[in-house]
């Protein structure tokens, strides 16, 4: 499908033979129970809003997931063992990110860092990012440029960083 509309959806996203063009469209997540975002290789989105209020709220990613527009988390948890990129902005709500293996990677214009648990985090470009909440990094976190702010929220790594930027620990 070619999209420049807005796609709400309430199950799975599954695309196993598919080819979806995004535009700039937004797909919105919007379940009362778990959802799944499956296509081997991997889906590339414009928009993407997490808004799964049911309980449990949780949308599985099963492959690689790019945002290339906004990435908004109203609600729900995102759940990846896979690469996730932020190529846009992140806005916070009160969802969250579990990523048990791959790579979160924030670009230049992705500022909000949601809280949650990343296997590898990489912080890219010169903008200043700020965590949106508390995270966990159970590998490695690589900073290559830019300002991450700390505020008064925390950031535990278990495994290597490799800071080229800055961390502040204020809202300077």
């Amino acid at each position: 499908t070619n999209g420049n509309g807005t796609y709400h959806i309430g199950g799975n996203w599954t695309n196993t033979t598919g080819t979806y063009i995004p535009g700039t469209s937004t797909v919105i997540f919007e379940g009362l129970g778990n959802q799944s975002i499956t296509r081997t290789g991997g889906e590339t989105f414009y928009n993407l809003t997490f808004n799964n209020s049911g309980t449990p709220n949780t949308i599985t990613a099963d492959n690689t997931i790019t945002i290339d527009g906004a990435a908004t988390f109203t609600a729900g948890q995102l759940n990846s063992a896979f690469d996730i990129n932020f190529n846009g902005t992140t806005i916070g709500g009160s969802g969250s990110i579990n990523a048990t293996a791959g790579t979160v990677t924030y670009s230049n214009t992705a500022t909000n860092i949601l809280p949650g648990t990343y296997y590898n985090l990489t912080l890219t470009g010169t903008s200043v990012k700020a965590l949106y909440g508390d995270i966990t990094v159970l590998n490695n976190l690589t900073i290559s440029a830019g300002i991450l702010q700390l505020a008064d929220k925390n950031i535990s790594v278990t495994g290597t960083s490799s800071i080229s930027g800055t961390i502040a620990d204020n809202n300077s």
